[in-house]
């Protein structure tokens, strides 16, 4: 993986934060003309109704950075926050070293905006804040803007940053087990956090322990890697843990909103190719009939969004996407992986092509029937779990995992669909969904038995709607028909209960309701003679989701035929008519 991941670093290299600096949040800003400190906001997109939002606190920014931990107490150059900036806290000892770095910055560049800095600071800025202000400044990041630039993104004061960061690190030389090139190699704590990943500190979670050398933790304290390679694992992890067509993210919260499980997927090409957001928030919108042009919806270019010409300028012109490897990664949050440190579960790859190939075939499977539209993730995830249910977690891998991957979803998966749904009497959309993308194979590929299951699943529902118009149930209370009552049974025994449903419908729900009595005997034909009376006495998880399917596609196609007013061509009323 770590080669993949430098190989990436060498396309991107440009578009990342040079050595010593990170994606941090900014929440003060000193103008060094005035000397006045304004706080920093992000402005939100309209809410409802296009009403305005107030801005949230803060500003994403590259700014100085340094891995800040086991007593390491090191100031930042030019932007810090006010315990290092002012001393707030009583801490003087962290204000006069934040000074004297920037005495050694002034020294080695001469800069003007380093020494607007010194100047400001000299004069006892804050000796007329409030209390309140302290307390708000102790916290904050602050940054210094001079003549319209800010000061740490000024050449002079990043080129000696960077210098300084590596003059300061413990490397010895030798060569690096991962490229095999002679280089100073990382002989302490990595150089770089990881950011972006949930639940992590907004410093960012190390790729190796913050307690022990690079490499110690992992059992591989004599597996070397270069300096200059491990900076660069770290920005790219970063980097695709913040693109939207680089990762998903599944968390399980609970009731305080805190963090306590959770996987992050990290997916790129080696050409920055990655999959469209929107597969993972409304997957619908990437259906098209023609299979070629959803597969360039799917996946996700880094100019344009979409595998179209423009999108595609970054591959040479002989050569193909769909050949290009693609690669997954998934990457445990920071609460579950035995403190705070980045943790790898597991590392896919596989053709570009099979990888768009698994996702349409993602959505295709969810449309069981021409009304019924594709669910996205989180909503098949609540198909089978409550809130707080440990479930929740390893159903959520386990559907991203044949989304990008291919992965057959396990029986557990299934099981615990099934469950919720006989619990409550109900088999929903997103639970039929969930069953099919289970299931993964249509009609004409299912085995003997799948296939009775199928056509018994149609034919409850016919026998449920039956019975609901013969006693005139709606909403909540068709929840108590014969069929629904059964309904457990029915899915994994029906051989204990379906002949007398059936026989009950006929003597007292079927006669007089033309259209649905043809549908049942139309359904019957299509079972082998013997099926019925040779019903086997479990239904397996794939039985048990092939009566799941039977029953959704019977649903959808009876709801379909629902005219504008209302009316059904089931209704006895509107066949007579």
């Amino acid at each position: 993986m770590l080669l993949e991941i430098l190989d990436l670093y060498g396309r991107i290299a440009g578009r990342l934060p040079v050595e010593g600096y990170a994606l941090k949040t900014a929440s003060f800003v000193v103008d060094l003309r005035t000397g006045a400190i304004a706080p920093l906001t992000t402005p939100l997109p309209p809410g409802k109704n296009g009403k305005p939002r107030k801005p949230k606190k803060g500003q994403h920014l590259y700014l100085p950075d340094l891995r800040r931990n086991n007593g390491r107490q090191k100031p930042l150059l030019a932007a810090d926050n006010g315990t290092y900036v002012f001393g707030l806290g009583g801490k003087s000892d962290l204000h006069a070293a934040f000074i004297a770095l920037l005495r050694d910055c002034w020294d080695s560049t001469g800069d003007a905006g380093i020494a607007a800095i010194l100047d400001y600071l000299a004069d006892e800025p804050l000796s007329g804040a409030t209390e309140k202000e302290l307390k708000e400044y102790q916290r904050g990041t602050f940054i210094f803007n001079f003549e319209g630039e800010n000061v740490h993104e000024r050449s002079a004061v990043r080129q000696f940053w960077e210098d300084y960061v590596l003059a300061a690190a413990e490397t010895r030389q030798g060569v690096s087990a991962v490229s095999g090139r002679d280089m100073k190699l990382l002989s302490d704590v990595w150089p770089a956090t990881v950011k972006g990943l949930p639940g992590s500190r907004p410093q960012g979670v190390p790729v190796s322990s913050i307690n022990f050398p690079a490499g110690e933790s992992y059992g591989t304290s004599d597996t070397d890697i270069g300096y200059s390679e491990a900076a660069a694992i770290a920005k790219t992890l970063t980097f695709l843990t913040g693109e939207s067509r680089h990762n998903y993210k599944f968390v399980v919260k609970n009731r305080k909103g805190q963090i306590e499980t959770g996987t992050v997927y990290l997916f790129w090409s080696q050409y920055n190719l990655g999959i469209n957001p929107a597969f993972w928030d409304d997957p619908e919108q990437l259906w098209d009939d023609d299979p070629a042009e959803m597969a360039k919806s799917v996946m996700a270019a880094p100019q344009t969004g979409r595998l179209d010409d423009e999108g595609l300028t970054e591959l040479q012109a002989d050569d193909d996407w769909r050949d290009q490897p693609f690669y997954l990664a998934a990457v445990r949050a920071p609460s579950l992986a035995g403190g705070a440190r980045f943790k790898l579960d597991s590392f896919e790859r596989r053709p570009t092509a099979e990888t768009a190939q698994s996702l349409i075939d993602f959505i295709r499977s969810q449309r069981y029937a021409p009304s019924v539209t594709a669910s996205p993730i989180w909503l098949l995830e609540k198909a089978c779990w409550h809130n707080g249910e440990p479930a929740h977690n390893q159903i959520g891998q386990a559907l991203a995992e044949l989304a990008v991957v291919g992965t057959p979803l396990p029986d557990s998966v299934a099981i615990a669909c099934l469950n919720r749904a006989v619990t409550e009497f109900a088999l929903t959309k997103q639970r039929i969904q969930l069953l099919s993308l289970f299931l993964g194979k249509e009609i004409d590929q299912m085995t003997d038995n799948e296939r009775t299951a199928y056509y018994l699943g149609r034919i409850s529902f016919l026998l449920h709607r039956a019975e609901c118009w013969h006693r005139d149930l709606k909403g909540d209370k068709t929840a108590g028909t014969n069929v629904m009552r059964q309904l457990r049974a029915l899915v994994t025994s029906p051989k204990d209960v379906f002949a007398k449903l059936h026989t009950h419908a006929i003597a007292f729900y079927l006669p007089g309701k033309v259209v649905l009595s043809r549908q049942v005997q139309a359904n019957f034909a299509e079972l082998r003679e013997d099926a019925i009376a040779n019903l086997p006495d479990i239904l397996h998880p794939h039985e048990q989701a092939s009566f799941a399917l039977g029953w959704g596609k019977s649903e959808a196609e009876y709801w379909a035929s629902t005219d504008t007013n209302g009316k059904n061509g089931n209704d006895p009323a509107t066949v007579a008519a």
